[in-house]
């Protein structure tokens, strides 16, 4: 299971969990990637995050407002396949050569 945690209260971005890219909310986006390894739950403390993810089709809980969120994504990306990954994390990553002018 990937769960997902999607807050709006972000201080740097509010609301960011839901601003489309490509016409479809963040949070869905991540959803349908992460469905392709698993499960997907996303976590929320808010009811119109919530109302999105049931509109597209995905489960999601509410939290307490105060409930503090684990810091999942050092372990998000192992869920996924390698090329998923930041490159400078994998194990066969070779860094590109410095190209000198």
């Amino acid at each position: 299971m990937i769960i997902i945690p999607a807050r709006l209260k972000s201080t740097r971005f509010p609301n960011k969990v839901l601003i489309p890219i490509g016409g479809i909310p963040m949070v869905i986006r991540v959803a349908k990637i992460a469905q392709e390894v698993d499960r997907v739950v996303v976590a929320t403390d808010e009811e119109a995050v919530r109302e999105v993810c049931k509109d597209y089709g995905f489960e999601a809980i509410l939290t307490a407002k105060n409930q503090l969120f684990i810091n999942l994504s050092s372990n998000f990306l192992v869920h996924f396949p390698p090329h998923f990954a930041r490159p400078q994390s994998r194990p066969d990553y070779t860094p590109p050569p410095d190209n000198p002018a």
